[in-house]
């Protein structure tokens, strides 16, 4: 051994043959201690490095502790004093509010709703089934009922995973998801996820686990304009949220972070659709696997469940009395009525989550409806006779309902010489328009010239080419298959309305062919004679 010694410090040099030589060098008070070490031997030098680097690592180790206490205490002076306005009751509930609904005679069947920007169902955590609840937790946030807002483990595990070179996956509780919707924080910042975390422990100290998901509950996006399993319910399955069953349940669960991809009606081809469907069994599946797992399903249900397709039936939302839900809320609007609701401004009609019972007859207003639709047409034939419809008046469509008017493009011809169809495309759902239907067309076209009514058959069949756009009434339609059976009509010009009473109560209205827009049957002035 050879020392060498510098006046800023000291090398030491350790030969042990063979090109073999080890280096330590020493500087500062590093250097004392290393001529201690040089002078009274190895063993020394080893207690001595050993006592120094005991003393850095307890300094380092007090740094450490005392920057995570300062952390901690920021965290908890903004969990418990920073501001939680926001989450208080009253905000939330003005977001998440439900929507004023309007209905029939029968207090069944809807007529439309006065809402603000999004379809809501405000649907209290009791009458939420409890497999509903279990699938949803399992879903998104096993952990749910143990952490307090945020999940280290989770967030760790996500980060040992994207550190071996697996893809980014979420580590965001309930509870967070609960406060990103509420709030609409949505930035990809991490001064955004920060406060997240923040807001996430403030909603646990305000509320109980069961009220946090209530709340997410009434919140998560379904599709188009709608929000919350009520909404999520009626979409999928025409159901009320009571009535879920474990298969459906699953699939809500499941969905609520993509609903585009398992949502099958908003898919305009076949393939799309059956690539929907099955995408939704796989989810389905998932979700019902993480319950297993978790305890909350026997193995019976498990394997039933697992083997059970999602029989989606869609609920409809949109309505188609635009003019009347409009009559409805102009009579809300009053300042009488808006006294006795105890309403101060008309808008808060959109969250006031009122139930509305009209005098209108369900039956007699359907039947009214499709009586002006279809006369109103057969008066534009009589008048003007046929003609196709302007290109732009098609769009493809998903599906189609029986006794609603739609606009098809020809694609072809059938039936025979004597007795031809004309087939019809609607985008997904396809159709035929029958021999007799262009009969009746023929003989409607014929009343104001008395020809005969094959004459006008003939004539109009020379006319009709494929690419053509024709205005049908669909007569039936297979869900499964998507065809349809339509009847020929024409997209009147003339407009007309009808309003019917009964011992004084207003049973139907129609405001007009669309029932958009202008209110015929209330507001138009008679025209002489």
């Amino acid at each position: 051994m050879r020392a060498l010694r510098r006046s800023s410090g000291l090398d030491k040099v350790h030969d042990f043959g063979h090109n073999f030589r080890i280096v330590l060098r020493f500087s500062g008070p590093l250097a004392i201690w290393g001529r201690d070490l040089e002078r009274d031997g190895m063993g020394l030098s080893v207690k001595g490095f050993a006592k120094t680097a005991g003393w850095s690592a307890a300094i380092g180790l007090v740094a450490a502790l005392s920057g995570v206490l300062g952390v901690l205490a920021v965290i908890y002076g903004l969990v418990y004093f920073g501001d939680d306005s926001g989450l208080r009751k009253s905000a939330i509930v003005a977001r998440i509010n439900e929507e004023t609904n309007i209905y029939m005679l029968d207090e069944q069947t809807q007529i439309g709703s006065i809402f603000a920007n999004a379809h809501r169902r405000y649907v209290p955590i009791d009458e939420v089934p409890a497999h509903m609840i279990n699938a949803l937790v399992a879903a998104e946030d096993k952990n749910f009922y143990d952490h307090v807002g945020v999940d280290p483990v989770a967030m760790f595990k996500a980060g040992v995973q994207y550190l071996k070179g697996g893809r980014m996956r979420g580590a965001s509780t309930l509870t967070q998801q609960t406060v990103r919707n509420i709030l609409g924080w949505w930035e990809p910042t991490v001064s955004r996820k920060f406060r997240e975390w923040i807001a996430a422990m403030q909603l646990e100290r305000l509320y109980s686990k069961r009220e946090i998901l209530e709340f997410y509950l009434n919140q998560f996006y379904v599709s188009g304009n709608g929000n919350g399993i009520g909404i999520a319910a009626k979409y999928y399955f025409n159901k009320e949220v009571k009535d879920l069953d474990l298969v459906e349940s699953a699939f809500i669960a499941g969905s609520v972070k993509g609903p585009s991809a398992y949502d099958p009606f908003i898919k305009f081809t076949k393939e799309r659709r059956e690539k929907a469907i099955k995408n939704a069994y796989h989810r389905k599946n998932y979700v019902i696997k993480r319950m297993y797992e978790q305890g909350w399903v026997s193995e019976t249900q498990f394997k039933e469940a697992w083997d059970a397709p999602v029989k989606f039936n869609r609920g409809r939302f949109r309505s188609e009395e635009v003019a009347l839900v409009q009559l409805v809320q102009d009579q809300l609007a009053q300042k009488e009525v808006l006294k006795a609701l105890n309403i101060e401004d008309p808008r808060e009609l959109a969250a006031a989550g009122l139930k509305i019972y009209t005098t209108l007859d369900k039956d007699m207003q359907t039947s009214a409806q499709l009586a002006v639709r279809r006369n109103l047409a057969r008066l534009e034939t009589i008048l003007k006779g046929y003609k196709s419809e302007p290109q732009e008046m098609f769009t493809k469509l998903r599906s189609l309902t029986v006794n609603d008017f739609y606009f098809g493009q020809v694609t072809g011809f059938g039936g025979t010489e004597k007795e031809p169809t004309v087939k019809l495309s609607f985008g997904l759902p396809q159709g035929e328009i029958p021999y007799e239907s262009l009969m009746r067309y023929a003989k409607i076209m014929d009343l104001p010239w008395y020809k005969g009514w094959q004459k006008q058959l003939d004539t109009m069949m020379k006319d009709v080419k494929v690419g053509d756009v024709l205005y049908v009434e669909v007569k039936e339609y297979d869900v499964e298959t998507h065809e349809a059976v339509a009847e020929m009509m024409k997209r009147p010009r003339v407009n007309g309305g009808l309003i019917a009473i009964d011992k004084g109560e207003v049973r139907a209205v129609v405001s007009g062919f669309d029932t958009h827009g202008f209110n015929r049957s209330v507001s138009a002035k008679r025209q002489p004679g």
